[in-house]
C-alpha cells in the first residue's frame, strides 16, 4: 500500500490503513526514519462470502532502513506484524539495518513481532534493535527470529531486545528463534519447518550467525498448548546461536496463570509419570542455543526431546 524507496529523512504518520492486497508499508533503503500514529487494520471476512479467511501477506511495517522510529501503532493483520529485514552493503542509505526502536504496539492476531527472514548473501546484517512495550491479542505467533535458505554468503542477527511484552491466547509459538517455518518456492515437495516438531525436516542455516539476543519482562498467558511447548529455539551445530538472554519470561499454557499453579502440575506428573518437574509437559524444544535464564518460566536452556 505505501512502498517508500532510497530516501531519508522521511515521517509518515497519523493515517489509517484497511485492506490491503499485500504489504501496509514497506521501508526499503531508508536513513532516518519515524513511524507514528498508525492504525492498520485487515479484514478477516471475506467480502462476499462473509466466511472466515486468513489472509497471509498482509505484513504491517516492514522495515530495511537505519536509524528508524516506530511508535504508537495499532495492527490487526495476518503475517509479521513489523518486520525487520535485511539490507545490503552495496545499498545508498543503509548498508545494515539497525538502530531501529519500536515502542507502544497493539496487535492483534499477526505472525509475529519479527527479525526477518535473514538468508545468507552479501554480508547481510540485522543488528541493534529493540521491540518495547507491545500488547498482542491472539497472535499466531509472538516474537519471531528467522533465518532464510541459502547456499553462499553470510548473514548475522545480532543484539535484538524484545522488552515489556504482554501477550494473551497466542495460537501457537510465544517464541520462535530458527529457520523460517513458511515453505520456500525452491523447497517444492517439502512442508518447510511448518509442521516441526512433527515433521522433523526443517533443516537450520548456519552461514547466518545469530548472537545476543535478549528477552526482559515477557509474560504469556492463556498460551495454546501446542506440542507441549511454549517455543522453539534452534540453531546450526556448525553455528550455535550464543548468548540468549530470559529475564522474567513467563509462559503460561491455558489455564495456568502462576508458578504456585505449576505446584499442582509437578504433583499430578509424578503421580501420572513417576517424574516431579514440569519439563515433561512444558519446556522449550532447544537445539545448539546457549545462554542463560533468569527468574523465568520455564527455562529456556532445557534440552530434552519431547517424549
Amino acid at each position: 500500500m505505501i512502498d517508500i524507496r532510497e530516501s531519508f529523512n522521511f515521517r509518515l504518520e497519523g493515517l489509517t490503513l484497511v485492506n490491503s492486497p499485500q504489504y501496509y508499508v514497506y521501508l526499503y533503503d531508508l536513513k532516518d526514519v519515524v513511524v507514528r500514529y498508525l492504525t492498520i487494520f485487515t479484514d478477516s471476512q471475506h467480502p462476499i462470502t462473509k466466511a472466515e479467511i486468513f489472509p497471509l501477506n498482509t505484513d504491517g511495517i516492514d522495515i530495511l532502513a537505519t536509524n528508524v522510529q516506530v511508535h504508537d501503532v495499532s495492527i490487526t493483520n495476518y503475517d509479521d506484524a513489523i518486520a525487520v529485514k535485511p539490507c545490503k552493503p552495496q545499498w545508498t542509505y543503509c548498508q545494515c539495518s539497525s538502530n531501529i526502536f519500536v515502542r507502544r504496539v497493539y496487535v492483534y492476531h499477526g505472525v509475529g513481532v519479527s527479525i526477518g527472514s535473514v538468508p545468507p548473501s552479501d554480508d547481510n546484517c540485522v543488528r541493534d534493535v529493540t521491540f518495547m512495550d507491545f500488547r498482542l491479542d491472539r497472535p499466531m505467533k509472538a516474537i519471531y527470529i528467522k533465518t532464510n535458505p541459502g547456499t553462499s554468503g553470510i548473514g548475522e542477527i545480532s543484539n535484538i531486545m524484545y522488552r515489556d511484552f504482554y501477550i494473551t491466547n497466542a495460537l501457537w509459538w510465544v517464541v520462535y528463534i530458527g529457520p523460517q517455518q513458511q515453505l520456500q518456492p525452491q523447497d517444492t515437495g517439502t512442508t518447510g519447518c511448518m509442521y516441526y516438531p512433527v515433521n522433523t525436516y526443517c533443516p537450520t542455516q548456519w552461514r547466518v550467525n545469530i548472537f545476543d539476543i535478549t528477552l526482559f519482562n515477557i509474560t504469556a498467558i492463556d498460551t495454546i498448548a501446542y506440542y507441549n511447548s511454549p517455543g522453539i529455539i534452534r540453531c546450526d551445530p556448525s553455528s550455535p546461536c550464543t548468548n540468549i538472554r530470559f529475564v522474567d519470561v513467563n509462559v503460561y499454557p491455558q489455564g495456568i496463570t502462576s508458578m504456585s499453579d505449576y505446584k499442582g502440575v509437578e504433583q499430578l506428573l509424578m503421580s501420572m509419570f513417576g517424574s516431579s518437574t514440569t519439563d515433561y509437559y512444558w519446556r522449550y524444544i532447544v537445539d545448539n542455543a546457549s545462554g542463560a535464564s533468569v527468574r523465568s518460566s520455564p527455562q529456556f536452556i532445557k534440552t530434552s526431546p519431547i517424549p
